[in-house]
């Protein structure tokens, strides 16, 4: 949540004229949400941006973290594969994958409008796609049988 905090505060302060979304990565009760809003609040009090931050301010999702934090999640997955294969742009099943899906279930919902410009901030983590528990996953579902034929 830092990153989105910190582009709360950033849009907030510069009148940017967005309302950036925070799609959360892991499962938060209420208390550790609090924490986080009280963290920006606290970075806001630091910087002396006078912006007052309370809960109903931010834009916080929390319906895509899959299964749980770093968990390799089939869903978030099938997104990871549509960006690579789409795009070219490789996206990381912890953090970007699970914001792109995000981003595109909430277009889908009707939570963000189809015809707004819409903007994913890529955070990078592209490292942990080589964990053994993303990769083995990842074989699988991309080469199934065959990868038994595939070692390095």
């Amino acid at each position: 949540m830092g990153t989105y905090g910190g582009l709360y505060l950033g849009a907030k302060y510069f009148n940017a004229g967005f309302e950036p979304i925070g799609i959360s990565i892991s499962h938060k009760n209420e208390e550790e949400l609090q924490e986080k809003i009280n963290y920006i609040q606290e970075t806001s009090d630091y910087l002396e941006l006078g912006i007052d931050v309370s809960r109903d301010d931010l834009w916080i999702e929390e319906g895509y973290v899959g299964i749980s934090y770093n968990i390799p999640d089939p869903v978030t997955r099938k997104y990871m594969y549509m960006m690579a294969r789409e795009e070219a742009i490789i996206l990381d099943a912890c953090y970007t994958g699970k914001v792109f899906r995000g981003m595109i279930e909430m277009i889908q919902e009707g939570k963000i409008s189809k015809d707004k410009n819409v903007m994913l901030l890529h955070t990078g983590g592209i490292p942990g796609i080589f964990s053994d528990s993303h990769s083995q996953a990842m074989q699988e579902e991309l080469w199934g049988e065959d990868q038994k034929e595939f070692k390095l």
